[in-house]
């Protein structure tokens, strides 16, 4: 039976923990005083370990320029003037005492196509109408492989690269390393070493001796005498809009150093000076009509129209290497199957580390078997102020005029325009050589632009700038599952995104730009170079959450469809016509907002302060008072003293704790 005593006593036993928790809470109190001012004593209100390694959070500067310079010198002045911080064009590695040169490995190198295929091949009288020099009917001898890997082995590479260049790099890869952790560091070395020596004795072991004692070694299979034709077109004889500046040299040295090598390897050979139309048509028309060309080759990979953060997988291995592609784009006739199974699951492989290595597998099957000898490719240079600002990011691609570098680069320590606290701040001044043409990404395809529009708009997905993983951007994760021969990809949006003119960004921002961007009629640079912009459909399942089911499997097919600048729906919906449209004004997503354009080569953008991957409160200052941290631990431990005597005092006054 429940009792008025019984009420009582439950009342006074609730009201003594009451008291109790009271006491608690003033002690608890009194550390926060102490720990807060501690911090601020310190100077850590706000984390500094998230300035010290890289990530995708940013920026570190306040305000961003871009200024249009008529040539690389005329930048490269400014750069050495202190005008502007970085620079866009590629410069000679000068000396100055306040400039950083970025290194970069071309991303074009020459080499020796080798033609492999062993089928015989005949042809009319008429066949080369406008070749001026007799051509072999197959790719008979370069078929043994043998043959192919002595040529690779007894070339000095770093001579030719010390006569070509001065800043020459002998060149094993087939994929650089300009193209980052898509170039595979682990080839076989064994055919490749510039032994002349160990070249002949694998000529010998391999059965190309002189059987008939004319002096000149015979192949193993036939009586036929061997004449190796190395064809190659003069770089002087290229139009100058085809001639690529990186690789100018004189090829002619390159050519005849190369025909001595085979001179010396026991062959007779003829070195054949052609046009470089007529090299073209020798090479990519099926003749199969030559032994060995000397070809500037000039790689891309899947970045065109991705700015300046470009996706560097170097997919032209593909069309290079796969039998299907003889002889348009295979020049070499190369015909293995291993290398084909291989290019055939790229396109059935989207996670990341796998396709890597079937990448590198297929890189270390070219070097194995020499269906083409790299040769030697050069350095270039990109270049950056060093005296105010620190951090930039190096990309092996484009150097430090990048993307990255406006989202990394910070304030060097003890600059004024820093905030006290964070280091966040200042002002950065970009040179570009072509003015920008337009603000429409849907229009450009001008790398001025779309350096400005990077730093505006955010991107569904984005990628690791040195390694092209994956990483989230507008999508805070994503799940990749298989769907018949394609993919389902369901993506969880950020919540905190808003446009720069405060409009929240939603889930339906990315369905409309997805079939804007594809729906359009007519040819447009932001999607025609991506043929995988292409789906089956889009699921909106709320706010933040979104589904995209595509035909289409493989990474690269999945790093490209989620590359693309993600538009305001509320903007471009009434943009009926977006080839008359400028983009005056771009509306993103991203870390900077559009400020100005007072004229075609200057515009200015601002620190986004609401940016998603921002970090709230790095712009604000902070105020302290700098005292001892032994004042304060003694001033928080004579709060935390009295708190607890005024407690037990209170206790002992209300045993019973508050009463009605």
């Amino acid at each position: 039976m429940v009792t008025s005593n019984s009420i009582k006593r439950l009342s006074n036993s609730r009201q003594r923990r009451r008291g109790l928790y009271l006491a608690v809470c003033l002690v608890f109190c009194g550390s926060l005083i102490i720990g807060s001012n501690i911090a601020a004593a310190n100077g850590s209100a706000i984390p500094r370990q998230i300035l010290s390694s890289f990530s995708y959070e940013g920026p570190y500067i306040n305000d961003l320029a871009f200024y249009f310079y008529h040539g690389a010198d005329a930048q490269w002045s400014a750069l050495v003037d202190g005008v502007i911080d970085v620079g866009n064009e590629l410069i000679n590695p000068e000396e100055a005492s306040e400039i950083d040169c970025d290194e970069i490995v071309a991303d074009a190198f020459w080499g020796i196509a080798c033609s492999t295929h062993d089928d015989p091949f005949f042809f009319e009288e008429d066949y080369y109408p406008d070749t001026p020099v007799p051509l072999p009917i197959s790719g008979w001898p370069l078929n043994h492989l043998p043959l192919r890997r002595a040529i690779a082995m007894a070339i000095d590479k770093e001579y030719l690269a010390d006569i070509s260049f001065e800043y020459g790099v002998a060149l094993d890869h087939v994929v650089p390393e300009c193209f980052g952790e898509w170039s595979n560091p682990d080839l076989p070395s064994d055919y490749r070493s510039g032994d002349l020596e160990g070249a002949n004795t694998l000529l010998d072991d391999s059965g190309f001796e002189d059987r008939n004692g004319d002096g000149y070694r015979d192949a193993p299979d036939s009586d036929n005498e061997v004449n190796i034709n190395l064809f190659y077109a003069p770089l002087e004889w290229y139009p100058k809009a085809d001639s690529h500046s990186v690789l100018l040299t004189d090829n002619n040295v390159i050519a005849e150093y190369i025909g001595e090598i085979l001179g010396e390897l026991g062959f007779q050979y003829t070195v054949n000076r052609v046009l470089p139309e007529v090299l073209y048509y020798i090479t990519h028309y099926g003749t199969r009509g030559y032994h060995l060309a000397l070809i500037p080759f000039f790689l891309k990979g899947l970045h065109l129209n991705t700015g300046t953060r470009p996706i560097t997988i170097p997919l032209y291995i593909k069309d290079w290497f796969y039998s299907w592609s003889i002889p348009y784009t295979n020049i070499f006739n190369y015909d293995n199957e291993t290398c084909d199974a291989d290019i055939e699951a790229l396109d059935t492989t989207p996670d990341y580390n796998d396709f890597k290595e079937l990448v590198w597998d297929i890189q270390e099957n070219v070097a194995e078997n020499q269906p083409i000898i790299p040769l030697i490719t050069t350095k270039v240079f990109t270049a950056h102020r060093n005296d105010r600002f620190e951090e930039w990011v190096n990309t092996p691609y484009i150097g430090s005029s990048n993307y990255w570098s406006l989202l990394q680069a910070r304030l060097k320590s003890g600059q004024p325009e820093a905030n006290s606290i964070s280091g966040v701040g200042g002002a950065m001044d970009f040179g570009l050589t072509v003015a920008p043409d337009t603000l429409n990404p849907i229009l450009t395809s001008v790398e001025s632009s779309w350096l400005v529009l990077d730093a505006i708009y955010s991107r569904l997905v984005d990628k690791q700038p040195l390694t092209d993983e994956a990483i989230p951007n507008l999508a805070r994760s994503w799940i990749i599952e298989p769907e018949g021969d394609g993919l389902k990809l369901t993506f969880n949006l950020v919540s905190n995104a808003t446009w720069h003119d405060d409009t929240p960004f939603t889930s339906s921002d990315v369905n409309f730009t997805y079939y804007y961007i594809r729906d359009l009629p007519g040819p447009w640079p932001v999607r025609d170079s991506k043929p995988v912009l292409n789906f089956t459909s889009i699921d909106v399942i709320n706010n933040v959450t979104i589904v995209i089911h595509t035909p289409l499997n493989g990474y690269n097919n999945f790093i490209e469809l989620v590359n693309i600048p993600i538009l305001p729906e509320h903007i471009w919906k009434d943009i009926l016509q977006p080839v008359y449209f400028t983009n005056p004004r771009p509306v993103g997503t991203g870390p900077f907002r559009f400020v100005s354009r007072p004229e075609p080569g200057i515009i200015f953008l601002e620190y986004f302060e609401e940016y998603h991957f921002g970090f709230p409160g790095a712009r604000q200052e902070i105020v302290y008072v700098d005292v001892p941290l032994l004042t304060w631990l003694a001033a928080g431990s004579f709060v935390i003293i009295m708190t607890a005597l005024a407690a037990f005092w209170f206790l002992r006054r209300r045993p019973h704790g508050f009463e009605p």
